[in-house]
C-alpha cells in the first residue's frame, strides 16, 4: 500500500514487529528539538537509507511549549 509521499505503508497490526520479507526493521528516531534539528537530521539519515523513522514528537515538542510560555 503506498502512503504519503509515495512512501510504502507496512501494518504491524497485531504482531509485536514490524518485518520486511521476514526480516526485522530498524526504526530510527527523530529527536531534533528545533525545526533546523530535524531537518538536518533527515538529511542525515535519508542518506542512510534507514527501514522506518519514528518524529518523536515530544522532543520538539516538550522545547516548543517551554520556549513559548
Amino acid at each position: 500500500m503506498k502512503g504519503a509521499f509515495g512512501c510504502e505503508c507496512i501494518s504491524a497490526k497485531g504482531k509485536k514487529s514490524v518485518q520486511a520479507g521476514g526480516q526485522p526493521m530498524i526504526c530510527t528516531p527523530l529527536i531534533g528539538q528545533t525545526k533546523e534539528e530535524l531537518f538536518h537530521e533527515v538529511e542525515v539519515l535519508t542518506e542512510k537509507n534507514p527501514d522506518v523513522i519514528e518524529w518523536r514528537a515530544d522532543f520538539f515538542f516538550i522545547t516548543f511549549m517551554t520556549r513559548n510560555k
